[in-house]
């Protein structure tokens, strides 16, 4: 590996850091990810949420009312 210094503005800095602890992950390998998931070369445990990824079809039967009602199916009826 190679060591690169990067600044960074305070506020970004500690944004970054409390993003990693959340995902269980060092700052190093934090930015070493988003890197390589911005260049489009990887795919991380944290990254990979079928939520986010676009990537996941259900092609399984549901019900016929879901666009109009697709928060309570998410999230459960609020009311």
């Amino acid at each position: 590996m190679t060591q690169v210094t990067v600044l960074f503005p305070e506020d970004l800095k500690e944004r970054a850091e409390r993003t990693a602890a959340e995902k269980g992950a060092s700052l190093e390998d934090f930015v070493r990810e988003s890197v390589e998931i911005r260049l489009g070369r990887v795919e991380t445990s944290w990254s990979t949420d079928p939520f986010l990824s676009d990537h996941e079809v259900w092609d399984g039967p549901g019900p016929s009312d879901m666009s109009e009602h697709h928060d309570d199916y998410l999230y459960g009826d609020k009311d």
